[in-house]
Protein backbone atom coordinates (compact mmCIF):
# COMPACT_ATOMS: atom_id res chain seq x y z
CA UNK A 1 0.00 0.00 0.00
CA UNK A 2 1.23 3.55 -1.18
CA UNK A 3 1.21 5.53 1.61
CA UNK A 4 2.05 9.75 1.85
CA UNK A 5 4.79 10.65 4.25
CA UNK A 6 5.71 14.40 5.09
CA UNK A 7 9.12 15.06 6.44
CA UNK A 8 9.66 18.53 7.84
CA UNK A 9 13.27 18.89 8.70
CA UNK A 10 14.09 17.30 5.47
CA UNK A 11 17.43 18.65 4.72
CA UNK A 12 18.66 16.69 7.77
CA UNK A 13 20.62 13.37 7.90
CA UNK A 14 18.15 12.05 8.96
CA UNK A 15 15.28 13.09 6.67
CA UNK A 16 17.00 12.69 3.81
CA UNK A 17 17.50 9.35 4.25
CA UNK A 18 13.70 8.66 5.26
CA UNK A 19 12.86 10.13 2.07
CA UNK A 20 15.27 7.50 0.13
CA UNK A 21 13.76 4.81 2.50
CA UNK A 22 10.31 5.60 1.74
CA UNK A 23 10.90 6.89 -1.93
CA UNK A 24 12.25 2.89 -2.47
CA UNK A 25 10.02 1.68 -1.14
CA UNK A 26 7.55 3.52 -3.43
CA UNK A 27 5.35 6.09 -0.98
CA UNK A 28 5.25 9.52 -1.94
CA UNK A 29 7.16 11.49 0.19
CA UNK A 30 6.79 15.41 0.65
CA UNK A 31 9.73 17.06 2.27
CA UNK A 32 10.05 20.92 3.85
CA UNK A 33 12.89 22.63 4.83
CA UNK A 34 14.33 26.12 5.64
CA UNK A 35 17.14 24.78 3.28
CA UNK A 36 16.01 25.24 -0.46
CA UNK A 37 19.35 23.43 -1.88
CA UNK A 38 18.00 19.74 -0.73
CA UNK A 39 14.66 20.62 -3.20
CA UNK A 40 16.30 18.35 -5.48
CA UNK A 41 16.51 15.27 -3.41
CA UNK A 42 12.22 15.29 -2.96
CA UNK A 43 9.40 14.51 -5.49
CA UNK A 44 7.58 17.09 -3.90
CA UNK A 45 8.91 19.78 -1.39
CA UNK A 46 8.29 22.93 0.23
CA UNK A 47 10.80 25.83 0.90
CA UNK A 48 9.31 26.69 4.28
CA UNK A 49 11.49 30.25 5.09
CA UNK A 50 10.07 31.77 8.34
CA UNK A 51 11.27 35.28 7.34
CA UNK A 52 8.79 34.86 4.21
CA UNK A 53 5.07 35.78 3.75
CA UNK A 54 3.26 32.31 4.28
CA UNK A 55 -0.11 33.23 2.81
CA UNK A 56 0.98 31.98 -0.83
CA UNK A 57 0.74 28.32 0.67
CA UNK A 58 -2.68 28.18 1.37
Amino acid sequence: MTKNILIIGGSSDIGLEINNLARAEGHSVYGTSRDEAVSDNYDNFIHLDPNQNLDALG
